[in-house]
């Protein structure tokens, strides 16, 4: 078993890493002569995780306390083997953290931006925006009634990338998409 794309902030991990042959020397890497070693790094966080023997290979574990002090985010890591004067990078990956629930305050936002930024729009569109909405001030710039023709092309673009998200969580999850591929045999 590999290191799954997303983990949950707080929730432990335990994951198998096979033993593997090095493809230069076609010696075999293996825990009775190498040690293994999971580096994370991304998001603001980082976490290093150093595997126990299981068999042939390794077994690694998150515990719940570590993936807690991870920040939500998308993380890169590698796993590697090493021994005296020999380092082997096995795996690599991606890990997203996604946030706990159960410790989220009140101020989680569980939208995604293009879902944020859809909602703001066409809420100025029906002419309810907040004031919030309708003027924003950072720094020394402010934004203030967007015409509504460009609106109207911001809502489709918006629309398009939300969409594009929602699709990329059904794949993620397992689920059909809606998009549609046509064949045609010949």
């Amino acid at each position: 078993m590999s290191i799954p794309s997303t983990l949950i902030s707080g929730d432990s991990l335990t994951w198998l890493t096979a033993a593997g042959v090095d493809t230069v020397t076609g010696l075999p890497i293996d825990s009775a002569a190498y040690t293994l070693a999971t580096s994370f790094r991304g998001s603001g966080g980082s976490l290093d995780v150093t595997a126990t023997t299981s068999g042939t290979g390794w077994s690694s574990t998150i515990t719940a306390v570590q993936s807690a002090g991870l920040p939500a985010g998308v993380y890169q890591w590698a796993s590697y083997a090493t021994k005296t004067g020999v380092r082997v990078t096995l795996e690599t990956g991606t890990l997203t953290v996604t946030p706990n629930l159960a410790t989220a305050n009140s101020t989680f936002e569980a939208r995604t931006h293009a879902r944020r930024m859809l909602d703001a729009i066409e809420a100025m569109l029906e002419s309810r925006a907040t004031k919030e909405q309708q003027e924003y001030t950072i720094g020394t710039r402010s934004l203030k009634y967007i015409p509504i023709l460009e609106l109207m092309q911001w809502r489709d673009h918006y629309k398009r990338e939300a969409f594009s998200d929602q699709q990329a969580e059904r794949l993620a999850k397992g689920l059909p998409t809606h998009n549609r591929l046509y064949v045609r045999m010949r």
